[in-house]
């Protein structure tokens, strides 16, 4: 739905009515919109020399709504009753082909036609189906294609199958037709990574039978009308072949163990692979009845309405009221303050999408080692096939590194990526405020510093903002824009749009210690810390968390990020920590922390001496060992997350909870099936949420304090993830 022609349409009929109508109205009137959208025709056919050619029509993406569905049966249908037609073509004419199913449909129950009616209407039909295919075809949109007898691509066409990214599997006779056409090995390949193929490896593994080299409708009436006079041509269907062979004898025991210890819960990878033996060894019939059995169960289960959310919450992210997507100035020229791990990264992602960057560093050494390692990297980049040479060389000859900070006073935009260190940020803030353009918007990175303070030195306050890129910086996909008390919407807004120019998930947050990320992980560490205090290993906390989904524990994240990390961040604080650090415990860039580490290896070994330190730090502080299951780690950390995000939240430090939600996916390893902090809190039920913390409370009134936005949510019967600031 465009909200855009939406919004000038409703404006015109406001301004003839004399502008009385009501904004509450607006929604009521898209709603009417969308209906109306909805029931028009969605597939156009026209008939060249007996071959029916069917374009999809449902812009922007052709998704497989059930109104297209519903006339691409009736299209099959009427083709098969037509003597005339000898063969059916789909394709498109400047869309995409499909982008698959609509994602909105997912949350009710399926309506209308589906691919199993598909499947039947082309057998039925028994004339050539040929599919053309443009742009790309993802999830229900390639299943599509390859109930098809054939697939004919464009040269720049991807293929693939993403529902596992949902909380799937491809539900759609895909786990079916796939393996027969590519194998079992390349089917897992695809589905479990959900990367698209190209159109030539698509060519190469049997996916589909040609590539355009012009014109892709013609390309395709030339396949069938040589099919057509082809006297040997027997009519085939992909999903009909033989069951594809089992690449050895235990399989899918071997993937199943790897994927049990790989995933931690989340249910898809092992539906997926129960699926790919079902076809394997089951007849087809049965087959397609399972497939659509896990289908049900997983589209109905927490793992995909959790990852639903994550989806839709990353877009709502975005939207921020008052911000007009024109005003973004534009950016061209990028400086960066700071040519260390992070400003270094901050410089790569800008290169990476053809900005001009300019890095200061005035450390001689760093800012060789600085050069070295961003040429090394895109070198790598190109050796491992993801740019071309001509790629590597434009972001090279678009870099350069500066002893002098002056050499940025042409920039439309500088980051400063220094220490966090007040002091140094505000003298370096000073600097840019006097060399750079009326024009230039200053940014920091800070993680976590007062940044009204420190855009109060400037003479333009309205013109600083907050990017706080996560490390590496040219890998991680989060950035916490962070408007302060004057930051104008002129200048949020170019933040934003840089944000989506870098590829990045964007979130606005307010300013207040650690914004909202390390804000909340600091509460976490807190707990971590409790535990370890009270007899919990770090291998039992760490266990417990990946348990429950999160990729690494939370004192293998603590020794990979540095522990005088938080001993700089947290410089009033004689914890644990402080001991570990003063023992020369940095974690993994000392070779110990937490965990010990071998010289080139990065993986963690239980530490005697790390023992020993926890143990005389809990006796010096008169804390006795208590019995912590994995049950009362993972509930006790989690709580820790969900308060902090309840007081967060109550402080309008952010627009509302899923946005919490999408920095603790994108950001923080949050299992994304379990949705966010917010919205796993609604799974777990807010009452059952009020009942542990009031728990924690009782043990500790000064640690957890208890939010009003919980009452208020139980009350009135609300989703703490739906919750949203006024």
């Amino acid at each position: 739905m465009d909200f855009k022609l939406c919004s000038v349409i409703w404006k015109i009929i406001a301004k003839k009515m004399g502008g009385v109508l009501k904004s509450g109205l607006y929604f009521f009137f898209v709603k009417i919109v969308e209906d109306y959208m909805e029931k028009l025709v969605k597939c156009e056919m026209k008939i060249i020399e007996k071959i029916a050619v069917i374009y999809l029509v449902n812009p922007p993406v052709n998704a497989l709504s059930e109104s297209i569905r519903n006339d691409i049966y009736e299209l099959l249908t009427s083709c098969a009753a037509n003597s005339e037609i000898q063969a059916v073509i789909f394709t498109t004419r400047g869309l995409p082909f499909s982008a698959g199913a609509d994602i909105k449909e997912f949350s009710g129950p399926m309506k209308g036609k589906f691919f199993l009616d598909f499947y039947r209407a082309i057998k039925k039909l028994n004339k050539p189906v040929i599919m053309g295919i443009d742009q790309y075809a993802l999830g229900g949109g390639l299943e599509f294609c390859m109930l098809a007898h054939h697939r004919i691509a464009t040269p720049k066409s991807r293929l693939g199958l993403p529902e596992v990214k949902l909380g799937l599997i491809p539900g759609g006779t895909g786990t079916m037709s796939l393996p027969r056409l590519v194998g079992i090995e390349k089917a897992l390949d695809m589905i479990i990574s959900s990367n698209p193929v190209s159109a030539q490896e698509a060519l190469e593994i049997g996916l589909i039978d040609a590539i355009s080299s012009d014109d892709l409708e013609k390309s395709c009436l030339d396949f069938a009308r040589n099919i057509l006079n082809d006297s040997n041509y027997q009519l085939s269907m992909p999903i009909e072949r033989d069951n594809p062979k089992m690449p050895s004898i235990d399989y899918f025991k071997q993937k199943k163990s790897e994927f049990l210890d790989k995933y931690h819960g989340f249910k898809a990878p092992l539906r997926l692979l129960d699926c790919l033996e079902a076809a394997a060894t089951l007849p087809l019939d049965k087959g397609l009845a399972f497939e659509m059995q896990q289908f049900m169960d997983l589209i109905s289960g927490d793992d995909s309405q959790g990852m639903r959310y994550a989806f839709f919450s990353e877009r709502l992210a975005s939207v921020v009221p008052g911000l007009n997507p024109k005003e973004a100035l534009d950016i061209q020229k990028v400086g960066v303050i700071g040519g260390g791990l992070m400003g270094s990264g901050i410089a790569m992602a800008f290169l990476n999408r053809g900005f001009t960057v300019v890095c200061v560093e005035v450390d001689p050494k760093r800012a060789e080692i600085c050069q070295q390692g961003i040429e090394k990297q895109f070198q790598k980049s190109m050796q491992q096939g993801k740019i071309s040479q001509s790629d590597c060389d434009s972001r090279l000859k678009n870099f350069s590194v500066t002893g002098e900070i002056k050499d940025v006073n042409d920039v439309d935009l500088v980051i400063e990526a220094v220490f966090e260190k007040m002091d140094l940020k505000l003298d370096i803030m000073r600097q840019l405020d006097e060399i750079c353009q009326p024009s230039t918007i200053l940014a920091s990175n800070t993680s976590g510093l007062d940044l009204n303070q420190i855009a109060s030195i400037t003479k333009r306050p309205e013109k600083v903002v907050g990017m706080h890129f996560f490390s590496p910086a040219h890998v991680m996909r989060l950035l916490e824009v962070v408007r302060t008390e004057k930051t104008d919407s002129v200048t949020l807004q170019t933040a934003l749009t840089c944000a989506k120019q870098l590829k990045k998930v964007s979130v606005v947050v307010g300013v207040c210690p650690g914004f909202v990320g390390n804000r909340m992980i600091f509460k976490y560490f807190e707990q971590v810390v409790w535990l370890l205090l009270r007899g919990c290993s770090p291998q039992q906390i760490d266990s417990a968390m990946k348990s429950f989904g999160f990729p690494m524990g939370p004192c293998e994240m603590a020794d990979m990020s540095g522990l005088d990390i938080w001993v700089h961040a947290n410089p009033d604080d004689r914890s644990l920590i402080t001991d570990f650090v003063n023992n020369g415990r940095l974690g993994q860039k000392s070779g110990s922390g937490f965990y010990d580490y071998s010289q080139g290896d990065k993986t963690p070994q239980e530490s005697k001496e790390a023992a020993k330190i926890i143990a005389d730090y809990a006796k010096k502080q008169q804390i006795e060992s208590q019995d912590c299951g994995q049950d009362v780690i993972v509930s006790r950390l989690l709580m820790a997350l969900i308060s902090e995000g309840m007081h967060i939240l109550s402080e309008k430090v952010v627009q509302r909870a899923s946005d919490i939600d999408t920095i603790y996916v994108h950001g923080y390893g949050f299992p994304i099936y379990r949705g966010g902090p917010m919205f796993y809190a609604d799974q777990l039920g807010l009452d059952e949420v009020k009942k542990q913390l009031l728990t924690l409370v009782d043990q500790d009134s000064q640690a957890w304090k208890m939010s009003p936005i919980l009452d208020e949510c139980i009350t009135s019967s609300r989703k703490l993830s739906a919750y949203k600031t006024e």
